[in-house]
């Protein structure tokens, strides 16, 4: 008799033991699984709580860049932070600003700002601290991101800041600065015997020629200016304009001193009131631009801007003399050079005083930024009066970050002020 063998309990145990295995093996999977899909929840909620913090920050540089004196409300929520594709947008994250003072930074004057991001579930805080350095434009009697050519006859009484700075010495006739000469690129030419940087800054050092780090420029926000002078009370023109005589706010019939023109505007007169003139094309001074008699006589002495989205321009038909006091600024918008230029032959006309400060863009690589080298006599004065009190209304700043680093989030600002010196 034989003896059948019956495997089928030795099966039974098998195929538990494999679904045991399996399910041990599923489990750790997921498990794994899992966990790196908490790790990355970890990593992209960190990223967007930095990303957002950034953000933030740059938010905070924006605002100064309009008005030096802003500061974020206290209590103010988390803002949001969107990206915007052409699908829409999508949040990545909110931000909370901190502002404090500082001390200056390399001699110019600088805000602490703090800024806390958060993820969209706003779980995750990261913070950026970064030392902001805001200027007036007006800080420099001449200021360029483009290249500077300083011609023969000119007289500076105050510094002056190009990019790449070149002294064109023809002969012997001197060049005069009375001040620093700052460059953020080159120099070129200044130790020739007939270029002379003379005098003492504020703390008793020699005026010379020294580096100046890279910075973003003041611009003309076109679409701000056309918002507060069709919207705020200010004076609007949907093409050229033409303002002569008097410059005060009554002339104009507005209120909040901008005047804001699509096109060109040809300025020429007496100034009576602190206002900002802003052409969405080219500036044309044709004749002077001076000090009237004060509306308000027991105020301030008044200050006026002029400011091109293009390019600031003496038209070849301006007066053998002519006399300047203002703030200027061309931008190079719309493929022009952002330049301040006399047109009509070099040397040809007589005597250019010009009181008040210059900031030009200077773009497309132009031999010069500043060229009124038409004007053989060419004397440059800073008013010192415009730095005191902000009197040009809606003047655009100079606000850059110096330096940044990632903070612990509940720390105070005060807890880091060895930072960034």
């Amino acid at each position: 008799m034989k003896l059948k063998h019956n495997h089928s309990g030795f099966v039974l145990i098998v195929s538990v033991m494999m679904v045991l295995f399996l399910s041990i093996a599923l489990s750790a999977a997921l498990i794994r699984s899992q966990i790196q899909l908490r790790e990355s929840q970890v990593r992209l909620a960190s990223q967007q709580a930095f990303y957002a913090a950034e953000a933030g920050v740059q938010t905070a540089i924006f605002q100064l860049r309009k008005d030096s004196s802003w500061r974020p409300a206290v209590g103010t929520p988390p803002a949001a932070v969107r990206v915007t594709a052409d699908n829409g947008s999508t949040l990545v994250g909110f931000y909370q600003l901190e502002m404090a003072d500082a001390d200056d930074y390399n001699g110019f004057p600088s805000l602490w700002v703090k800024s806390t991001g958060m993820d969209i579930d706003q779980g995750t805080p990261r913070a950026v601290l970064a030392r902001a350095v805001v200027q007036n434009p007006e800080a420099f009697l001449l200021s360029t991101a483009g290249n500077l050519r300083i011609n023969s006859g000119a007289v500076f009484d105050n510094d002056i800041l190009g990019k790449d700075v070149f002294f064109d010495v023809v002969g012997n006739q001197p060049i005069t600065v009375d001040g620093d000469v700052f460059y953020i690129n080159t120099i070129t030419n200044e130790t020739n015997p007939a270029v002379h940087i003379v005098g003492t800054n504020e703390h008793g050092e020699a005026h010379q020629a020294r580096k100046f780090p890279t910075v973003t420029f003041a611009g003309v926000d076109t679409e701000r200016y056309r918002k507060l002078a069709r919207d705020q009370g200010g004076f609007y023109q949907e093409g050229n304009l033409v303002i002569n005589g008097n410059i005060d706010k009554a002339s104009l019939s507005y209120s909040n001193g901008l005047v804001f023109a699509e096109g060109d505007i040809y300025i020429r007169g007496d100034i009576r009131e602190s206002m900002l003139i802003v052409a969405g094309g080219n500036v044309y001074i044709d004749g002077d631009v001076k000090m009237g008699i004060p509306v308000d006589p027991q105020a301030r002495k008044p200050q006026l801007g002029i400011m091109a989205s293009k390019d600031v321009l003496i038209p070849e038909n301006a007066p053998n003399n002519i006399s300047i006091e203002a703030f200027v600024m061309a931008d190079g918008q719309a493929g022009s050079n952002g330049i301040f230029e006399a047109k009509g032959p070099k040397g040809t006309k007589g005597n250019l005083t010009f009181t008040g400060s210059m900031a030009m863009r200077g773009r497309n690589n132009v031999r010069t930024a500043v060229d009124l080298n038409v004007y053989s006599n060419r004397v440059y004065n800073l008013n010192n009066e415009m730095q005191v009190g902000n009197l040009i209304p809606f003047l655009p700043f100079i606000a850059n970050v110096a330096c940044s680093q990632e903070v612990n989030p509940p720390d105070s600002i005060a807890s880091y002020a060895g930072f960034c010196t």
